[in-house]
């Protein structure tokens, strides 16, 4: 694609543009982990603990969904694997870990130049599931959305199948 750049800031634009209001935690042109993030969009909910969802406790609980955009126009299978490792530290660094943590879903969101056969295949492993114990709590899950600017085509992870949906008229 010759103009990779100009069509990543429109889909940045659009992006940004489509996020829930509920997202109040926003920022572009950030350094995640060591990474330039184009685009990282946040919602976090801090509630009381309640005993069968009925009973406050007086602690609180903690929860979060994080979207990061970034650039990645030649993606081969092991950059991915790259990707892969560093959206655990991605995780590390921009969530709080503790035992008020409920769950994290982080999604990974990589604009490319075309995606080949084996990146495809290669999605449906890339998800991560953790589970954490003391001392901290809860889960976290980091899901994929691979963006072909030159097809206009989104590949979605295995569960970031529901990102894909919610992100399905962008083009």
């Amino acid at each position: 694609m010759e103009q990779f750049t100009q069509a990543f800031l429109e889909f940045r634009d659009r992006m940004e543009a489509g996020i829930p209001d509920a997202f109040k935690e926003r920022q572009r042109g950030v350094m995640i982990a060591g990474r330039g993030c184009a685009l990282a969009v946040g919602y976090s909910l801090w509630q009381e603990r309640k005993i069968f969802g009925m009973v406050g406790t007086g602690s609180q609980t903690h929860s979060h969904e994080q979207r990061l955009l970034f650039s990645a126009p030649d993606l081969t299978v092991e950059e991915l694997e790259g990707w892969r490792a560093y959206a655990l530290d991605a995780l590390k660094e921009r969530i709080q870990m503790d035992l008020a943590h409920e769950f994290t879903i982080l999604s990974i969101v990589l604009a490319v130049d075309g995606v080949s056969r084996e990146v495809q295949k290669a999605l449906r492993r890339a998800d991560i599931e953790q589970k954490y114990g003391r001392p901290n709590a809860g889960w976290a899950q980091v899901r994929f959305l691979v963006v072909d600017l030159a097809k206009k085509k989104l590949y979605p992870s295995t569960q970031g199948k529901p990102l894909a949906n919610l992100m399905k008229g962008i083009f």
